[in-house]
């Protein structure tokens, strides 16, 4: 691959707070230059828990292994930690794979992860909130991380499907089977709009195509509506033509 340089491996509009990389971090993912990763898939992460502390890890950090590319609050704030040329510590446990993509190894060596605040299941220490069909993910922070995930594609070539679009779970299905929405309402994570976005389509052709259907039938009724009056105006010439015949 064409060698990159530090600086295009930042979102400009992030908040850049980077993180140290670790000597271990570099010798375990084997590249003789760290900085020179070549991603082929985005992982989509719920943070089960708030931005904030994330971000706070970071600020602190001093050698924890654990860290996100990108951290995007509700209110579609985003924040980078790691050049996306660069491993971060976001999948590298693997249990149960799903992922078509999966190349053996350390899935940090080729992925990108995004950590998105919010909780998919309770969990045992205080929350103020689950999403659910009645509280889905706020739009704005969908705007955001449909914004960094088309960025991330972009700079590295990936081609949007839901084989370089993939959640946490498909990595890990035993320790992170709810990640990044519950394991039976996946439907809660919106990655098919997220796709269809980043591909050009409609979010729902369905909608479209009764959109049409609307306004079609909204044509027959001003067609039937036209007729009626033109023919309540050919009524009223009759009566002017017989009273003017008087």
């Amino acid at each position: 691959m064409t060698k990159k340089t530090e600086v295009e491996g930042w979102y400009k509009f992030a908040e850049h707070i980077p993180l140290p990389v670790w000597p271990e971090q570099k010798a375990s993912c084997g590249y003789p230059d760290i900085a020179q990763m070549k991603p082929i898939a985005v992982i989509h992460h719920i943070m089960q828990g708030y931005a904030s502390t994330m971000i706070n890890w970071a600020k602190e950090s001093s050698g924890i292994q654990k860290s996100a590319h990108f951290i995007i609050d509700r209110q579609g704030n985003i924040t980078q930690t790691v050049s996306i040329y660069t491993p971060a510590w976001h999948a590298g446990g693997v249990n149960n794979p799903s992922w078509s993509g999966y190349k053996g190894g350390n899935p940090n060596k080729y992925t990108i992860g995004i950590e998105i605040e919010g909780f998919s299941i309770k969990p045992s220490y205080g929350y103020d909130y689950l999403y659910s069909d009645s509280v889905p993910w706020p739009t704005a922070m969908v705007k955001a991380i449909t914004k960094v995930t088309n960025w991330c594609m972009q700079q590295t070539g990936i081609v949007p499907s839901v084989d370089t679009l993939i959640g946490h779970y498909e990595v890990d299905a035993v320790n992170r089977a709810h990640d990044p929405a519950p394991s039976t309402a996946r439907h809660i994570w919106p990655r098919d709009k997220i796709l269809a976005q980043l591909r050009g389509e409609p979010d729902d052709p369905v909608d479209i195509r009764k959109g049409q259907e609307e306004a079609v039938s909204d044509l027959h009724t001003g067609k039937d509506e036209l007729v009626l009056a033109q023919q309540k105006l050919k009524q009223a010439s009759d009566l002017i033509q017989a009273a003017l015949d008087e």
